[in-house]
């Protein structure tokens, strides 16, 4: 009778546990009872025997519970010396591995955190490799199986429940368990300070329960650094491995930046503008496989390196009004579209859009035009000012002329021809949006023209044939065909 009713409170406690809420057992399995203790054991918690549960929600978990007739609180199980820890549970794949421990699994309560009440908090596993080894050497750690231990809600519990993934750490099919308690919370134990519960390891016919396929973990690393990118380089060339070679999957956690393209395992990154370029990498998981673990790699992207445009002219010289219109060869350094405009309209203008530069003399006086070109993402924007001066038409004086003679033929009016442009080609503007400082154009702070600042003027006949024609200017000559008078 008194077997049945620990049974019952088993199964009753049991189901307080958090993974078993709303879910099926698929598989329960108790020990037998062992109320047990060692003679000398100075501090006792009463442990007296194991359950097992593996749920239908997840098949690859095995829970296993340590069960006590005393009462636990959350800082039963901390140790304040330097002893192993008070709770253990032991798997063992075989009973031939009992004689040795080789190959045993081992899962340890904390013993320097206080339980949370039902909030499952970390354990230890560990497999027991080589006994020779001592108990830290002979010990590898399986933190891949991801176990947890928790007691039952509220400030004390009467159970101790651990759970991992029984696939992840291959624990056998069939396989057996067993509990080890150390009541001595002060200094190591020894024999007659520990309990093994029940006295025999446990039989666990697990080969009943479907069992999942162990998952095969794979992990996708950046293969290099990238360094520093400049956007004159609009995109960057890296590449990312797979440990298991399937699909990587990179994304940009700055999308604004940069975006990446993948063809295979090479990365083609775009770059969008300047500032911090991070990209992610993953693989997604199948069937057979975990999804790996994201991995991220950030660079610098800086702006483009801005080149200055200089803006250039043909400066022309002995302009007189009345002129034919006449190409000032207006040009940026970059070769871009310049954009021009007259702030002498009265002197002259730009009429034809498809020959910017072509200027029509309309009157006298300083003809000042405007130059910009716009910026782009290469160069900067640039602009200036430039002049040059307008002659006034020569003023014919009336002459006294002889009566011709009746029968004398008429001799048909001659005009001479015009006198080339003279030019010479002169930088307008230095990129940074400042003129040079030549006095023969304007500057953001003045004006000047052709003919000088402060520099007298003077003027001289010019004769061809019958022609005369006056030139003014700080240094005047004469036309080509024509001579001082």
């Amino acid at each position: 009778m008194k077997k049945v009713v620990f049974l019952l409170i088993a199964v009753l406690t049991f189901s307080a546990l958090p993974v078993a809420q709303a879910d099926v057992a698929i598989f329960n399995s108790f020990s037998p009872e062992d109320r047990t203790q060692p003679a000398d054991m100075n501090y006792r918690y009463e442990a007296i025997s194991i359950t097992v549960e593996i749920m239908d929600s997840n098949k690859a978990e095995m829970i296993i519970k340590a069960n006590f007739a005393s009462t636990l609180s959350a800082e039963s199980f901390m140790n304040y010396g330097s002893a192993q820890p008070l709770l253990r549970i032991k798997i063992m794949n075989n009973l031939e591995n009992y004689k040795n421990e080789g190959g045993y699994i081992w899962l340890d309560a904390p013993n320097k955190t206080p339980y949370k009440g039902a909030t499952p908090i970390d354990a230890t596993a560990s497999i027991y490799a080589d006994p020779k080894k001592g108990v830290t050497g002979g010990r590898i750690p399986l933190t891949a199986c991801k176990v947890k231990t928790w007691m039952a809600p509220g400030p004390t519990s009467t159970w101790v429940a651990f759970s991992i993934d029984r696939v992840c750490a291959d624990i056998a099919d069939p396989s057996w368990v067993i509990g080890f308690i150390d009541s001595n919370i002060y200094a190591s134990s020894f024999s007659l300070d520990s309990k093994y519960f029940p006295k025999e390891g446990f039989y666990l016919a697990t080969q009943t329960v479907p069992r999942p396929i162990k998952m095969k973990d794979q992990a996708v690393a950046f293969v290099s650094f990238i360094a520093t990118q400049n956007l004159d380089n609009p995109t960057v060339t890296s590449s990312v491995t797979s440990s298991l070679n399937l699909p990587a999957t990179v994304i940009s956690l700055t999308p604004t930046i940069c975006l990446p393209s993948l063809n295979g395992l090479t990365v083609t990154t775009a770059l969008l503008k300047a500032g911090t370029c991070t990209l992610e990498a993953f693989a997604v998981g199948n069937t057979t496989t975990n999804p790996s673990p994201r991995v991220t790699q950030s660079f610098t992207v800086n702006p483009k390196v801005m080149i200055k445009q200089d803006l250039t002219w043909d400066e022309p010289f002995a302009i007189m009004e009345g002129d034919s219109p006449f190409d000032l060869y207006l040009s940026s350094s970059a070769g871009l579209p310049v954009k021009v405009t007259s702030n002498s309209p009265s002197v002259c203008q730009f009429f034809d859009p498809l020959k910017p530069s072509w200027v029509s003399i309309l009157g006298p006086g300083t003809c000042s035009v405007s130059v910009r070109v716009d910026a782009t993402d290469k160069y900067f924007e640039a602009s200036g000012s430039a002049s040059f001066y307008v002659e006034p038409k020569p003023v014919v004086k009336p002459t006294n002329t002889a009566t011709k003679s009746p029968t004398a033929p008429k001799t048909p009016a001659t005009s001479a021809p015009k006198p080339p442009v003279k030019k010479k080609t002169k930088t307008i503007f230095g990129g940074t949006g400042t003129t040079t400082t030549n006095e023969t154009f304007d500057t953001k702070q003045g004006t000047a023209d052709t003919r000088g600042v402060g520099t007298k003027k003077t003027t001289i006949t010019c004769k061809k044939g019958a022609l005369e024609k006056k030139v003014t200017d700080v240094k005047p000559v004469c036309p080509k065909g024509w001579t001082k008078k």
